[in-house]
C-alpha cells in the first residue's frame, strides 16, 4: 500500500535552510570559519581548510549549509523567530547529496 499522507510519517520540511524533500540525503558536519546563513552554498576557507565559509566563487563548492534547530536556544524569547545562521566555530551540517529515487 503506497504512502499517501507523508505528513503522518515525517515533519513538514519548509523553511530557510531545510531540506524540502522526504528523500534520503547525505549531510556531513564541518566547522564554521565565519558566520554562515542557513541554506547557502559553502566552501573551504582558503587560509584554513579545516573550516568552511560562505561560497564566494573563489573556492570549490562543497555543499549547502542546512538548518539545525539548536539555534532557537540562542534567543531570549522564541517568539522573536529564529534568525537562521551559524556562528563562527559552530558545527554545520552540510548537505552533500539529495538522493531522489
Amino acid at each position: 500500500m503506497p504512502i499517501l499522507s507523508y505528513e503522518q510519517y515525517m515533519p513538514e520540511e519548509l523553511g530557510k535552510g531545510k531540506v524540502a524533500s522526504y528523500h534520503d540525503h547525505r549531510a556531513d558536519t564541518e566547522a564554521a570559519g565565519a558566520p554562515i546563513d542557513w541554506g547557502v552554498a559553502v566552501q573551504r576557507k582558503a587560509d584554513d581548510p579545516e573550516h568552511i565559509v560562505t561560497y564566494d566563487g573563489t573556492g570549490k563548492f562543497i555543499g549547502v549549509a542546512i538548518a539545525n534547530i539548536y539555534a532557537e536556544t540562542r534567543l531570549p524569547d522564541i517568539s522573536q523567530g529564529v534568525d537562521g545562521h551559524y556562528e563562527q566555530y559552530d558545527v554545520v551540517p552540510v548537505l552533500r547529496r539529495n538522493c531522489f529515487r
